[in-house]
C-alpha cells in the first residue's frame, strides 16, 4: 500500500513538472523565432554605473578629500574610420560602422579584494517583444576574473539574475544565456503576451582578483524571440480598451 502511495506522489509530481514546463514554452506547436536588438549602446548618457562600498575614492587616489563622481567612470567611444577595429567583428555587416559605432566602457577601482561588484543600469525601459529564448552581448575582457550576470524583470514582477559569462579573457567576446522555461512570459488573459525586461547588468569579481585598474565595454545586446501570437476571432479588440 506505501509503495503505491510513494508510485501515485511521483506520477502526480511528473505530470505537474510537464503542466508547468508546457505552461512556459509558449502558445501551441507554432513559432516565429526572430532576432531584435535590445540595446546598441549608441546613446551616450544612456546607461548609469554603481559600485560596491570599497570603491576607490579616485580614480589615481590623487585628492581623496574629493571623491570621482561615479559617472565620470563610464564612457562611449565612437569608432571613425581609422579606429574601425575597436568594434567587434561579430556585428551585422549592414550595421558595423554605420548604424552601430559606438561601445560603451566602465571602469572600476577598489580599494581592497573582495567580491566587488559593478552594476550598470538603463535610464530608459528595455522591453523585449513576443516570448525570449536567448539574449547576447557583445563584452569586451582584459583578462579580470569577473562574472558578468544579466537581471530581467518579468510581469508578475519577479527579478531573475541570469549568469551570462566569466570576462577572463582578452578582447571582444559574445556572451549569450538561454532563458530558463520557467520564467513566466504571458498569461491565460489577454492581452496574453508578457514582455520581459532587462533591469541591470551586474560585474561580481573574484575575491582574489587584482582590485584596481579594471576595464570592460559593452555592446549590440540582442534577443531571439519568438513573435508567434495565437489568433482568435475577434483579436482585435484586444487592442482597443477602454
Amino acid at each position: 500500500m506505501k509503495r503505491i502511495s510513494i508510485i501515485s506522489f511521483l506520477l502526480f509530481s511528473l505530470l505537474l513538472m510537464v503542466g508547468i514546463a508546457e505552461i512556459a514554452k509558449g502558445f501551441g506547436q507554432a513559432v516565429n523565432i526572430q532576432t531584435r536588438k535590445i540595446e546598441g549602446f549608441e546613446e551616450k548618457g544612456g546607461w548609469e554605473v554603481k559600485f560596491s562600498k570599497f570603491r576607490c575614492r579616485n580614480w589615481n587616489n590623487e585628492d581623496k578629500e574629493k571623491p570621482d563622481e561615479s559617472q565620470s567612470w563610464i564612457n562611449w567611444i565612437e569608432a571613425n574610420e581609422a579606429e574601425g577595429n575597436i568594434l567587434p567583428d561579430g556585428l551585422p555587416p549592414e550595421v558595423r560602422g554605420k548604424d552601430e559605432k559606438t561601445v560603451m566602457g566602465v571602469k572600476a577601482c577598489f580599494s581592497t579584494k573582495a567580491y566587488n561588484w559593478i552594476v550598470i543600469e538603463p535610464k530608459k525601459q528595455l522591453l523585449l517583444n513576443g516570448i525570449t529564448k536567448a539574449i547576447d552581448l557583445w563584452v569586451w575582457g582584459a583578462g579580470y576574473d569577473y562574472d558578468l550576470y544579466i537581471i530581467i524583470k518579468n510581469w508578475q514582477g519577479l527579478y531573475y539574475s541570469l549568469f551570462m559569462g566569466n570576462l577572463k579573457y582578452y578582447g571582444w567576446r559574445n556572451l549569450r544565456v538561454e532563458i530558463p522555461e520557467y520564467i513566466s512570459q504571458y498569461t491565460q488573459y489577454v492581452p496574453r503576451l508578457k514582455p520581459l525586461e532587462v533591469v541591470r547588468l551586474k560585474l561580481v569579481a573574484n575575491p582574489d582578483e587584482k582590485p584596481d585598474d579594471f576595464y570592460v565595454y559593452f555592446d549590440y545586446m540582442q534577443a531571439q524571440v519568438d513573435v508567434y501570437e495565437e489568433r482568435y476571432n475577434g483579436d482585435g479588440l484586444n487592442k482597443k480598451r477602454w
